[in-house]
């Protein structure tokens, strides 16, 4: 009895040491760099969402200590909440997996130890925490991966125009090169598409360093991370402080949540079309302050009468800012 008394005892003590910390988990002296957490399910991490849509699904996310800096930034593979947005406050719990040199938190339905991932989110509107500084070497660097990071005055390098797979390459002063990649969004997926030629100057660009084919590659998150010198007429790239987020759930019956978020505060025009073009009706019109905002339809016109099912469409007006999305209405 008193065996399985203290059998009980030390199962107790490993499970709670597990809840464990971003920095517990990323800080290693491995020269592989691999995590001392590798191959163990870890609970109770908490994190402030940085990124989502990482690869193209949105439940790919990346989270942050609210400090940020060296060795505070984690991926979290197939979460699973599509809802998340950056400045959520979450908390996970899943298997910390090296994906050839990669540290993440895996939420993905072929893991062994899927059944014990989770993700709580424990609030919203957090900030987002300033993005480390660093040189062009230093962002080469395992203490920096998946942490917000920026690098500044940059040139693009010889050959460096974005290839078939969306990289491309700067370098500072002295040569050092960096890949920028397209884990959030390809350059001439924009509208207006952005073009990059070699020896354009970048005051700085910020974004997640990601860790792919033995390489690490900055990851912008939205054209504004992209800073063009101001001296440089030839580069031009999106005003855009504004992201509209796609609709959930989508279909959707009898209502859906509408997003968007505004870097500073501006007018908002937000309206919902039919498939023919028709005004159905304007769920928000006004100023709206920075940050996230969501605006529930229910699926009834400006009437107040309910709509038939079909393809309906919301678009948005914010300054220069115009941008629509499409939505089901299934009954």
């Amino acid at each position: 009895m008193k065996k399985n008394f203290m059998a009980i005892l030390l199962t107790v003590f490993a499970v709670s040491a597990m809840a464990v910390t971003i920095h517990d988990i990323q800080y290693t002296e491995d020269p592989e760099g691999n995590s001392p957490y590798a191959d163990q399910v870890v609970s109770g991490v908490e994190g402030v969402v940085v990124a989502t849509g990482y690869k193209g699904y949105k439940d790919n996310i990346y989270i942050s200590s609210p400090e940020g800096g060296a060795w505070n930034g984690i991926y979290v593979f197939a979460c699973g909440d599509t809802m998340l947005v950056p400045g959520d406050m979450v908390s996970v719990t899943g298997h910390v997996v090296e994906y050839y040199g990669f540290t993440e938190i895996t939420g993905h339905f072929n893991d062994p130890y899927y059944d014990q991932f989770s993700i709580t989110k424990i609030s919203s509107g957090n900030p987002i925490p300033d993005p480390s500084v660093v040189s062009v070497e230093e962002a080469q660097n395992e203490a920096y991966e998946s942490v917000f990071i920026r690098t500044e005055d940059l040139t693009v390098a010889e050959g460096g125009e974005q290839d078939e797979y969306g990289q491309w390459y700067v370098e500072d002063a002295e040569g050092n090169e960096l890949q920028i990649d397209d884990g959030f969004f390809y350059l001439d997926s924009v509208d207006p598409e952005i073009v990059v030629e070699e020896g354009d100057h970048f005051a700085a660009i910020q974004g997640i360093l990601d860790f792919s084919y033995d390489e690490f590659g900055l990851n912008p998150r939205v054209p504004e991370d992209i800073v063009v010198n101001t001296e440089n007429d030839n580069i031009e790239l999106p005003v855009n402080n504004v992201t509209l987020y796609n609709n959930y759930p989508n279909p959707f019956n009898p209502s859906t949540a509408l997003k968007f978020s505004l870097n500073e505060a501006g007018e908002v025009d937000l309206t919902v079309y039919n498939a023919k073009g028709e005004k159905v009706k304007t769920v928000a019109k006004g100023v709206y302050g920075s940050g996230m905002h969501e605006i529930i339809w229910n699926g009834k016109d400006s009437n107040n009468k309910d709509v038939a099912s079909g393809i309906y469409y919301f678009k948005m007006r914010s300054g220069r800012y115009t941008g629509s999305k499409k939505m089901i209405l299934l009954k």
